[in-house]
């Protein structure tokens, strides 16, 4: 996530809470305003693009003209309100929806985060070494795969076996 996941969960906090401050998040992302402006200022891209790709043209037939469309110019005149009331409510839904995902997201990494570090130590090192965390030992550590060396290194007797079927 971030590098403030390696400081203790409560060290940062309680810190700011002895400097008088009383209320302190550590990673500002888990504040839904933060993910609200993020998705706001990705919406105005949405918007700039759209425009520069397709032209004012494209991109007001866009919300005008679909997804209801007809050959005829007095019901395709009538279709324009509903179009745009559809197309109007995807558009507005888009960066409340971006937020709110990218919330959950967040969230929940920092939660995970939480409850790791809310483990005791031992269940700790048991989660991280049956994930593969951990090194299984000093030859791992070091890069060295027993199981490679095993096909490039002739066992003890490969060398006596194979003279003695010469």
């Amino acid at each position: 996530m971030n590098l403030m996941d390696l400081v203790p969960v409560d060290f940062l906090p309680q810190l700011f809470h002895m400097a008088g401050v009383e209320y302190m998040k550590v990673v500002p992302t888990t504040d839904v305003n933060a993910t609200l402006g993020m998705s706001l200022s990705v919406f105005a891209l949405i918007i700039f693009y759209s425009i520069k790709v397709k032209g004012i043209g494209g991109f007001v037939g866009e919300l005008t003209l679909h997804p209801f469309s007809s050959s005829n110019i007095f019901l395709k005149v009538l279709l324009i309100p509903v179009n745009l009331l559809l197309e109007g409510v995807s558009l507005l839904a888009k960066p409340v929806s971006l937020a709110l995902r990218l919330f959950g997201n967040l969230y929940a990494g920092e939660l995970i985060f939480i409850l790791i570090a809310l483990l005791p130590f031992w269940a700790q090192w048991a989660l991280f070494r049956a994930v593969g965390y951990l090194p299984h030992s000093d030859h791992h550590a070091a890069g060295i795969h027993l199981h490679d060396a095993d096909h490039r290194v002739p066992q003890h007797g490969a060398r006596r076996q194979s003279l003695i079927r010469r």
